[in-house]
């Protein structure tokens, strides 16, 4: 890029960058923040940029303020309008870089309405937030075992990857998920019946063997794999009982 290109991107003129590369002038926490938003630079990288050339006593008695995001608030909302502080963005542009309505967001922040699974990667595709940041935010706050009665998925489905879900039903319904289809249908696909398919979903039930071919099949995984799978599912199954006990 030549420097005005990559100034507009970063939000400066050229004037500010040529300062900041001669050194006269040092990049705020939110310009930092802004090239780890936008991909920019590595985060480990950054990190380590951050405290090398910002550690200032002086200027930051109390310690170095956090690069990005806190999950320290007690809800979605909140946290989420933080992120978008750290954008310098009001409602309406935050929305508009997010390609959603002003009014869902302004529902999202005020805690009305929560954002989905489906939702919060969308963010993560538009580089809101790191994806360990969203991660962390997701595993914050959307740990509820009624909307996951058998623990959270991954944010990002992962079907072709089961070990990376806490069990059988939350990795079900993402196969169920991924085909797009209601349980009626799936259970039809995989030669079951809908109570069955939410039963397994709900974890309230083991699958039968004679199910577990058309399972494998629809989740388009290796034998071997799928082994594992099973495997994986009957320890965490296990876990789970004696933790309950």
């Amino acid at each position: 890029m030549t420097p005005k290109e990559f100034a507009e991107l970063i939000g400066i003129i050229p004037a500010a960058l040529e300062r900041l590369e001669e050194g006269s002038l040092g990049p705020s926490v939110d310009r930092l923040r802004i090239l780890l938003g936008k991909n920019l630079v590595p985060e480990n990288d950054l990190q380590s940029a951050y405290h090398h050339f910002f550690d200032d006593p002086a200027r930051y008695p109390n310690g170095l303020p956090p690069l990005t995001p806190l999950i320290n608030n007690p809800v979605v909302g909140n946290w989420l309008a933080e992120v978008r502080g750290l954008h310098a963005m009001t409602q309406q542009e935050f929305a508009g870089t997010l390609g959603i309505q002003w009014k869902t967001l302004r529902y999202w922040e005020s805690g009305e309405e929560k954002p989905s699974r489906e939702q919060l990667g969308y963010l993560l595709d538009r580089n809101v937030a790191p994806k360990n940041t969203m991660e962390a935010a997701f595993q914050k706050f959307y740990k509820n075992p009624h909307n996951f009665p058998g623990g959270l998925p991954p944010l990002v489905p992962e079907v072709h990857n089961p070990i990376a879900y806490p069990s059988f039903g939350t990795w079900l319904t993402d196969i169920r998920e991924q085909h797009n289809m209601a349980r009626k249908e799936f259970a039809e696909l995989i030669g079951s019946d809908e109570k069955s398919v939410r039963s397994w979903e709900m974890n309230t039930r083991n699958p039968t063997v004679q199910i577990l071919p058309a399972v494998r099949h629809a989740a388009g995984i290796s034998v071997d794999m799928f082994r594992t799978a099973l495997e994986h599912f009957s320890r965490a199954r296990a876990a789970r009982s004696v933790a309950r006990n």
